[in-house]
């Protein structure tokens, strides 16, 4: 288990402190994910395999952040913008990759709030992994839509139309599909919210 500790400049002036933790479990996870998602990538091979022990140097450059925000949501990035292989010998050619995939991951739905490229430059583990696991939820929430996979029509309650579905987010989709499949496994019980 690894523990950062982070005080903002308020939360310093009122004595309070911020403690966020990271458990290596967590960023062995995303490591197998982005191995999975990454490894065709020919611009990404030098950092593989990803692990819990390099994820964070891996991130550093902002080019696996990059490549894991285009493996996401497909052409978010052009990559003809991304300073790859011999271009990453100055910091500012990193820092350029890191705003780049922030910039990006915004763009794709990730809440970006307080985070920097130094952040991320620096291996600020919760931010990096917040990061992360925010591009991979957008990426697995974007294939969730009539478009992917037709299927979701059963889903239609009595009076709704096709628009009607088409309008929810992929939130209520999928939880609208467990309680579809717990209602055919015979299950009373119907679930509101992921969270409790």
């Amino acid at each position: 288990l690894y523990l950062s500790t982070t005080m903002s400049d308020n939360e310093a002036a009122s004595g309070s402190k911020s403690i966020h933790t990271v458990t290596t479990a967590e960023a062995k996870g995303y490591a197998q994910w982005m191995n999975k998602a990454l490894h065709k990538d020919q611009h990404v091979s030098k950092y593989m395999p990803i692990s819990a022990d390099n994820l964070y140097k891996s991130l550093e450059d902002g080019v696996v952040l990059c490549k894991l925000i285009n493996s996401a949501v497909g052409g978010t990035i052009d990559e003809r913008c991304i300073n790859t292989g011999g271009s990453l010998k100055l910091i500012f050619q990193k820092k350029e990759n890191l705003i780049l995939a922030i910039n990006s991951a915004e763009s794709i739905g990730c809440c970006i709030v307080n985070i920097g490229a130094d952040d991320i430059y620096e291996h600020n583990q919760h931010i990096c992994l917040g990061l992360v696991w925010q591009i991979i939820r957008n990426g697995l929430l974007s294939q969730i839509n009539l478009i992917y996979h037709p299927e979701l029509v059963e889903l239609l309650k009595p009076g709704e139309t096709l628009d009607d579905l088409k309008a929810l987010t992929p939130e209520e989709l999928l939880l609208r599909w467990v309680n579809y499949h717990l209602r055919e496994a015979g299950v009373a019980k119907q679930i509101d919210n992921f969270k409790d």
